[in-house]
């Protein structure tokens, strides 16, 4: 015998029919709707610093700070060390097959055509910017653009001639603010690190009993004198313990990732885990001086500005008076310093912490600026900081999926999600800029 069902009425049916229905519709609408957001790469700019150098001072003045003499450089003073030229070529490699990952270049053959490389007129920009091309383009030769070897370019290292008083006393003022009010405060806040750096230069195992002849080293720390000037000419000049200790502890820093004898690194009196330690002060030397808007601002307008020409010219896809490259072109690289990433980070608001230290910039490190496009054409910006750790430096690792190099997206401030618009970005960093700091540029 058949149980009849009881009949249900029309109207409910349907209902019960839409909602199985619904899913389904949904999710054949989804696809599209995902497409219509999905981001591809279109276009890189690298803000990168040159690679490992010797120190910027001789031997005989470096002598001059510590009980024991510096290591000797197989290179000059601030030119870049074979070993520094292939951890760059090795960067290079990387960033080629990130950007054939991202389908922006292919992961073979020549990709000259899509790479513009300008550097600063240093030895070990120039250089740096060669090893980056050999290892972006192996397979044929970058062109490297830069002003003569040694003149001086006002992209990367900014003077305005003059200023004007208010101009001078708002950078003034902000930087004795960033110091905590006065040198004296400056010093105070990082003695520890000057305390360990001066153990170091003491000849003194940091920790150990230790008694150092009289009269060596013949300038110690605490003996220099601190003052804070900014010129009629926009020149910031800071002198005082924290400053000379900053560059004291780069050029340890630079010992380290140059693959120095581990004895040798700071004459064996310092762990690994101590450099980080000392490397504080260059980073609050920076904090300072650098990465102050208000510094930056007379400092950078003029490169941030021309990074903004190339990023649009990129966006529109037609050419821009003051830019880099051409439309075509995929990949644009710019060779200068830690100083140019502190100051366009500085003007950008931007921080991060990798590989242990906080807003550091060791040699190689670049400030990415990256492009995307939607299905709908339009156009977002994201940035990241990419660098390899002191170790991969030290060891020459290969950069590999496996081993790859430290790197943080960065978050834009007044942005979702690390992502701004085209317009939104643009926008922000061009308040930053203070228009009475632009030079025209032409390409070489």
């Amino acid at each position: 015998m058949m149980t009849r069902l009881p009949s249900v009425p029309r109207h409910i049916f349907a209902c019960l029919l839409l909602a199985l229905l619904a899913p389904l519709a949904l999710a054949a609408h989804a696809p599209r709707k995902l497409a219509a957001h999905k981001q591809q790469l279109a276009f890189v700019l690298i803000l990168a610093r040159h690679g490992v150098r010797a120190p910027s001072a001789p031997a005989a003045v470096l002598d001059r700070y510590s009980i024991h003499p510096w290591p000797a450089w197989p290179v000059a003073p601030d030119d870049l060390t074979p070993h520094g030229y292939k951890l760059l070529r090795q960067f290079g490699e990387w960033d080629r097959a990130w950007l054939a990952r991202q389908n922006l270049l292919t992961p073979s053959g020549c990709a000259a055509p899509a790479i513009y490389i300008y550097t600063d007129s240093d030895e070990r920009t120039i250089q740096s910017g060669h090893a980056l091309a050999e290892g972006l383009s192996p397979a044929c030769t970058v062109t490297i653009h830069s002003r003569p070897q040694g003149q001086r370019d006002p992209l990367f290292h900014f003077s305005p001639g003059s200023l004007d008083a208010a101009t001078r006393a708002a950078m003034l003022a902000s930087v004795r603010e960033r110091m905590g009010g006065s040198p004296n405060t400056f010093t105070a806040a990082h003695q520890s690190e000057l305390n360990l750096l001066q153990s170091v230069l003491d000849g003194c195992k940091p920790g150990a009993p230790c008694t150092t002849p009289p009269g060596q080293p013949s300038l110690r720390l605490d003996e220099i004198r601190s003052s804070v000037k900014i010129k009629s000419q926009g020149d910031v000049s800071l002198h005082g313990p924290v400053f000379t200790g900053a560059s004291l502890a780069e050029d340890i820093l630079l010992e380290y990732t140059q693959g120095v004898p581990r004895n040798n690194v700071a004459w064996g009196l310092l762990h690994p885990s101590q450099l980080r330690e000392i490397v504080a002060l260059h980073t609050a030397e920076f904090a300072a001086k650098h990465r102050n808007p208000v510094l930056a601002r007379v400092e950078m307008s003029n490169l941030l500005s021309h990074i903004l020409d190339t990023l649009q010219q990129a966006v529109q896809a037609r050419a821009v008076p003051g830019a880099w490259g051409t439309p075509a072109q995929k990949l644009v690289v710019l060779d200068g310093h830690d100083t140019d990433i502190a100051a366009i980070a500085g003007l950008l608001r931007l921080h991060w912490t990798l590989d242990g230290r906080h807003d550091d910039t060791p040699p190689g490190t670049q400030l990415q600026f990256l492009v995307y496009r939607d299905a709908r054409g339009a156009a977002s910006i994201k940035m990241r900081i990419v660098m390899q750790t002191l170790r991969q430096m030290r060891q020459a690792a290969a950069l590999t999926a496996l081993h790859p190099p430290a790197s943080a997206t960065l978050n834009l401030a007044g942005c979702t999600m690390n992502v701004c618009s085209w317009h939104a970005f643009d926008a922000a960093a061009r308040s930053a800029i203070d228009p009475r700091f632009i030079l025209p540029f032409s390409q070489p």
